[in-house]
C-alpha cells in the first residue's frame, strides 16, 4: 500500500510540472528553438540555432579536378546548441540567460552546373565559439512573447509555449 500512495504522489508531482517550446527568428538571419520543463518559477532550456546562408548547392570537402572552378562568392554560416535558465521574476515576466556552443563554417561557392543549384561549395575553415545571452518574456495564458541578445545569433525576438499539464 505504502509503495502505491507514494508511486501515486510522484505521478502527481510530474504531471503538475509544464513543458513547452519556444521558436523565433534573429538578426543574423538565423533561426532558433528550443524545449523547455517549468517547475516552480524557473525553468531549463535546451535548444538549437541554425543560420540561414547563401552556399550554392552540394558541399563537398575535396575539389575534384572535373569540378568547375570558377569561384562565386564566400560567407560563413553557423549551428549551435543552446542551454539556458529562467525564472519568473513577476507572475507574467519570465528573465532568461543561456550559453551556445557554437560551430561556425566558412564556404566557398564555385559554379558547376552538375550540381544541384548551379553549383557546389567547399568548407575552408570550421572554428567553434562560445556564446551568451539574455531574453526577457512577457507570458500572456500560455504564451511568452520575448526579445533578448545572445553573441553567437544577435537580437532575437520569439514566441514560447507552455503546454500546463495537470491544471
Amino acid at each position: 500500500m505504502q509503495k502505491i500512495i507514494v508511486f501515486l504522489f510522484l505521478s502527481t508531482y510530474c504531471i503538475a510540472q509544464s513543458l513547452g517550446i519556444s521558436f523565433g527568428f534573429s538578426t543574423s538571419n538565423s533561426i532558433f528553438g528550443d524545449v523547455f520543463y517549468l517547475k516552480d518559477k524557473s525553468s531549463f532550456h535546451f535548444g538549437y540555432s541554425s543560420e540561414i546562408n547563401n552556399a550554392t548547392g552540394k558541399e563537398v570537402s575535396e575539389q575534384k579536378s572535373n569540378y568547375g572552378r570558377t569561384t562565386n562568392g564566400r560567407g560563413n554560416y553557423f549551428s549551435s546548441f543552446d542551454f539556458g535558465y529562467g525564472y519568473n521574476i513577476y507572475s507574467n515576466i519570465r528573465m532568461n540567460v543561456e550559453i551556445s556552443f557554437a560551430s561556425r563554417k566558412y564556404y566557398t561557392n564555385y559554379i558547376d552546373g552538375r550540381f544541384t543549384g548551379g553549383g557546389y561549395h567547399m568548407i575552408t575553415e570550421e572554428k567553434y565559439e562560445l556564446g551568451i545571452g539574455g531574453f526577457v518574456g512577457y507570458n500572456i495564458n500560455n504564451f511568452d512573447l520575448f526579445i533578448g541578445y545572445n553573441s553567437v545569433r544577435k537580437v532575437g525576438l520569439g514566441l514560447r509555449y507552455i503546454f500546463k499539464m495537470g491544471y
